[in-house]
C-alpha cells in the first residue's frame, strides 16, 4: 500500500517530466493537470515520552548498538542519515564535573552551518 506521501512524489515527478516534455514541444498540453492531485489524510504526530525513552534505556535488548542508537537520536534530534554520516572529527568530548560525558556535535552536523 503507497502513502499518501509517495503517491504525491510520484505525481510530482510524472507532472515535472510531462512539463518538460511540453516545454520541448513533444506534447501540446500536460495531461496530468486535468488530474485531481491526492487528498492528505493527515495523521496527528505522535512523540516519544520521556518515559518511554526511560523504559527503552532500562530494558534488556539482543541489539545494543541498534538500542544505542535510538537513544542517541532521542536526544539529540539526529536523524538515522546524520547519525549513519556521522564522524569523530564533527564530535568533542567533554568531561563535565559531575563525571559525566558530554558529545558535542559541529554546527555543520546540527544543520545550522
Amino acid at each position: 500500500m503507497q502513502t499518501f506521501y509517495t503517491i504525491s512524489k510520484s505525481r510530482n515527478v510524472i507532472t515535472t517530466a510531462l512539463n518538460i516534455a511540453v516545454q520541448d514541444g513533444l506534447m501540446n498540453f500536460n495531461p496530468m493537470d486535468k488530474v485531481r492531485k491526492p487528498r492528505s489524510h493527515e495523521t496527528p504526530l505522535k512523540y516519544i515520552t520521556i518515559n518511554e525513552i526511560k523504559l527503552l534505556n532500562d530494558s534488556e535488548t539482543n541489539h545494543p548498538i541498534i538500542k544505542n542508537a535510538f537513544l542517541f537520536s532521542c536526544f539529540t534530534g539526529l536523524r538515522l542519515s546524520d547519525i549513519e554520516n556521522l564522524t569523530w572529527k564533527q564530535t568533542s568530548i567533554q568531561y563535565s564535573k559531575c563525571s559525566k560525558k558530554r558529545i558535542f556535535l559541529s554546527a555543520e552536523q546540527r544543520g545550522r552551518a
